[in-house]
């Protein structure tokens, strides 16, 4: 049950992402907190396991296609404070996104 409510609150999370990136994204929607956010979501769906950005960032490196873990990467330096370099790929980025919002959709289960 209580899985049910992080869910929830990590869906909300990054639910309409996709759309307020390419649209009007605010100040918190940075590449890097998206990316890492929505690597986290993923690996609790799949793996039932809650995790900081980092670990979702880490698992994202080694478990997400191999055309995502540069970016997967690159973010992580950032956010582990090794590089300040915010510039990401914007079409890479988005269609991360894209995917990444595809698979939660596809692999959520209120069980």
């Amino acid at each position: 049950m209580e899985s049910q409510y992080y869910l929830a609150s990590i869906l909300h999370d990054v639910d309409g992402a996709a759309e307020e990136i390419i649209d009007n994204p605010p100040a918190y929607l940075t590449p890097t907190y998206l990316t890492l956010n929505l690597s986290r979501v993923l690996y609790f769906i799949k793996k039932g396991k809650i995790s900081s950005k980092r670990e979702g960032g880490e698992w994202g490196v080694k478990n997400l296609p191999q055309k995502f873990q540069q970016l997967v990467n690159q973010c992580l330096n950032e956010y582990n404070g090794e590089t300040d370099n915010s510039n990401v790929d914007s079409q890479n980025f988005l269609a991360f996104v894209e995917y990444m919002i595809q698979e939660i959709k596809q692999n959520i289960s209120f069980s």
